[in-house]
């Protein structure tokens, strides 16, 4: 059986289209959420809180724990790896901030638009968000009365916990871990153990550290470990089968974990490889999609879920665009500036966004 070292060595895959499928899956789940209409989304009915948007962020960080792993290990200049990872979402992620405040805050608060700039809250909303873990998520006066109230972008929490991640893979990265799997991967087991026994087993609905720790550090396995980690669709049948199987055990969050990081890979490397976007619109559509459908309910307050998501993916979508000509490439272009290798290793392929290969 070809291993997954084999079928990645050509370094084509399809990481960008899964990266564009569960942003749009953060939008269907986020229109069950915010309409009045919605109840419960379906995934979530047939597996206990499941979701299409849990769903949507496992995806997003196996993504991101198994290409970030294979490019420390590659290549774990600290200095080079902050810098890209700074331009990746900084950039971007400051502009949302400001189009939340100037642009959806301004035009939807129930306040007068001199109060609105006068409130603290409007400019704390800044200040408290500059790092996404300890979020302000309310703007004074802005979608108070609705299904899912004073929050003006509900996909924010997830983006805390991926930058906590990317600051702990760099101490693991400035500690040498990626350069020794063996190492790493004590330590990887040893961390997962100690979360099992601190918080217990993860449920379908968790987020917290008991599903994030397992889903990066496994995704990283996944790369450290890819010279002898086998990838078939009968093994993807088999987790799938079992996770089914034991859907109302408490066992079933564990297996979620694995089977979403298994079925990444399998759709990245199993699949024919699709040609990558000319533009990746996958962060702009996490970043403007909940805010875009908030403004939605505002002005059609009823709206069905179904018509929430088109209408809400369509105007993601025109806001992801200009993200990512205006702010992201050339924010990427400046990827170079700082440019530390490390003495005698490649600066790896696995860095170039474009073609899908960085998280």
């Amino acid at each position: 059986m070809r291993t997954l070292s084999t079928r990645s060595a050509g370094g084509a895959d399809n990481f960008a289209w899964l990266r564009h499928a569960a942003a749009l899956l953060v939008l269907w789940a986020h229109s069950y959420a915010l309409s009045l209409h919605g109840g419960r989304e379906p995934l979530s009915r047939l597996s206990g809180g499941f979701d299409a948007g849990r769903f949507a962020v496992y995806l997003f960080f196996a993504i991101s724990g198994f290409l970030l792993a294979v490019s420390l290990q590659r290549n774990d200049s600290l200095p080079r790896y902050a810098w890209h990872r700074f331009l990746r979402i900084y950039p971007a992620y400051a502009v949302c901030l400001a189009v939340c405040v100037f642009g959806f805050g301004a035009a939807f608060t129930r306040l007068p638009l001199a109060d609105y700039f006068v409130d603290a809250e409007t400019w704390s909303y800044f200040v408290r968000n500059a790092l996404p873990i300890s979020m302000q998520s309310h703007l004074p006066g802005v979608f108070e009365r609705h299904p899912f109230p004073n929050v003006v972008n509900a996909s924010l929490w997830s983006l805390g916990w991926e930058i906590r991640w990317y600051a702990y893979f760099g101490v693991l990265a400035l500690l040498g871990l990626f350069r020794r799997r063996a190492l790493f991967t004590v330590f990887a087991l040893v961390l997962t153990a100690l979360t099992v026994h601190d918080k217990g087993l993860p449920q379908p609905d968790a987020a917290d550290s008991t599903v994030f720790t397992p889903l990066f550090l496994l995704a990283a396995l996944a790369a450290l470990w890819r010279d002898r980690l086998p990838l078939s669709w009968r093994a993807l049948a088999a987790l799938t089968l079992l996770t089914v199987l034991l859907a109302h055990t408490r066992f079933v969050g564990s297996l979620l974990i694995v089977t979403c990081i298994y079925l990444v890979l399998c759709v990245a490397y199993r699949l024919p490889p699709l040609p990558p976007p000319k533009a990746d619109w996958s962060y702009g559509l996490f970043l403007y999609g909940a805010p875009v459908q908030q403004s939605l309910v505002a002005l059609w307050h009823d709206i069905p879920p179904l018509p929430l998501f088109a209408l809400g993916s369509a105007g993601a979508i025109a806001l992801a665009a200009a993200s990512w000509r205006f702010v992201e490439r050339p924010a990427l272009h400046m990827r170079e500036w700082v440019l530390v290798r490390a003495p005698g290793r490649a600066d790896p392929a696995a860095d170039t966004y474009q073609n899908g290969k960085n998280s």
